[in-house]
């Protein structure tokens, strides 16, 4: 976007606004070498950082927003390749010592809720050397913190704010959009991807001029989300939809086919505009919307509107298994995370989004636990599968990665594996006949 919009990147701060922080991105970019002992002190540490970037960009109100860390999530996948564990570590006091291997404290998603929990208890209890209007959003309930030099702090619950928002990335957006009753200007301070994307989508349904701070070091920029969403038009609204269809932490991307090239796609088609369109309306996806066969296809190089069609032209043309172009099965499922995610998404200024079980909308429940599900029926005809050979180095065959594992399939003697524990008895025997016979 930076590139479509090289005007986008403002070099003069606003004079007066409102920040809008994501909590976690804040904590976690506190340099863990300088982090004080005791967390009643990392308390006042981080109200410190915050009045620091609200006065970096002349704020007069700030907003700490957190995630929350649900049970059953969509982002459980992404947590679980993150080795994100369910240990907790319990906060009782503020003399208590801060974990030594902190970046692992920080690791599970139980121990962020728990020092959230904490920091919305504390920080209305500091003492600050400056004025300035705080709203904590780090559980479901929100407050305002009036804070005020040599007084008291002033509290208010703000009901109107609570949410049932699990991420921090549509929380931000729903607490800029409050920010606009008051002020001409917010400025979103996060390291997120998601949440630009996010705001450029919504920006023309914020009253105000929307700004996303972001980066570190000397890649610190501020960017106008809302020149952005006027730039790229029609484009603008389905940003989030096309976002999520290309792959994000709770969406797979289609091998090889990145981000930018979808954009063009898109924006030199309308028909692709109005595929993208109609994802997001409800959580349950049905069936495919019509255009989605062909927008995928465009994206494989393909001319065809039917993707099973196309899936079976680029193997006819040698193309290796893991560069096809889905099957309509797997699109489908695919098509699903990317609707209810979109829908997530587009729902964000309002508090309640009351979200449908992500089960059955591309999502299974296997064990307790929230997996993805791929698909229903097999990923190609038989007589193709019997063809199907892994490139596996590894020994045995184990994981997602193996094309004969997926597919269902024993490894066979065409197979890159040695020694697989994935082969038949049969096969081993067959093989050492062959062999006895070369010989």
């Amino acid at each position: 976007m930076e590139t479509v919009v090289p005007d986008c990147q403002l070099h003069i701060k606003p004079a007066e606004c409102a920040v809008v922080i994501d909590a976690m991105a804040l904590i976690q970019s506190l340099p863990s070498q300088r982090l004080p002992g005791k967390f009643g002190a990392f308390a006042e540490l981080v109200l410190e950082r915050s009045f620091q970037i609200a006065k970096q960009f002349n704020g007069t109100r700030v907003d700490l927003v957190g995630d929350r860390y649900d049970v059953n999530s969509i982002k459980d996948v992404e947590r679980r390749r993150r080795n994100q564990s369910a240990q907790q570590f319990k906060i009782d006091r503020p003399d208590q010592a801060l974990p030594v291997q902190w970046k692992e404290f920080l690791r599970s998603g139980a121990n962020k809720a728990v020092l959230q929990s904490f920091l919305s208890r504390q920080l209305p209890l500091q003492q600050p050397k400056e004025m300035m209007t705080m709203v904590l959003a780090m559980e479901y309930e929100v407050r305002k913190c009036t804070f005020k030099p040599g007084a008291a702090t002033i509290t208010e619950d703000l009901p109107y704010l609570k949410s049932d928002h699990e991420e921090a990335d549509t929380r931000l957006l729903l607490h800029a959009n409050d920010c606009a009753s008051s002020s001409n200007t917010v400025v979103i301070w996060s390291p997120d991807t998601d949440v630009a994307v996010i705001g450029i989508g919504l920006a023309d349904k914020i009253s105000a001029n929307v700004l996303f701070a972001t980066g570190t070091g000397k890649n610190q920029r501020l960017l106008d989300l809302t020149k952005i969403s006027h730039n790229i038009g029609q484009l603008a609204p389905v940003l989030p939809q096309l976002h999520a269809f290309t792959g994000c932490d709770t969406t797979s991307s289609f091998y090889g086919k990145g981000k930018k090239a979808a954009f063009t796609l898109a924006k030199a088609n309308d028909d692709h505009i109005t595929t993208l369109q109609l994802l997001g309306k409800e959580f349950a996806l049905p069936s495919l919307p019509p255009g989605i066969e062909k927008l995928t296809c465009a994206l494989y190089g393909s001319s065809s509107s039917n993707i099973n069609d196309a899936r079976f032209d680029a193997f006819k043309n040698g193309t290796t298994e893991k560069a096809l172009p889905p099957n309509a099965d797997c699109l489908l499922l695919h098509t699903k995370r990317a609707n209810y995610q979109s829908k997530i998404w587009l729902s964000a200024l309002q508090p309640m989004i009351a979200a449908e079980s992500p089960v059955g909308n591309g999502w299974e429940e296997e064990g307790g636990e929230l997996k993805i599900k791929w698909m229903d029926g097999p990923s190609a005809p038989k007589s193709v599968m019997q063809t199907t050979k892994c490139q596996c180095k590894a020994n045995p065959c184990t994981g997602n990665r193996c094309s004969c594992l997926r597919a269902g399939m024993k490894c066979t003697a065409l197979c890159g594996c040695r020694d697989c524990n994935n082969r038949s008895v049969a096969m081993d025997s067959e093989e050492e006949s062959d062999d006895d016979d070369e010989f």
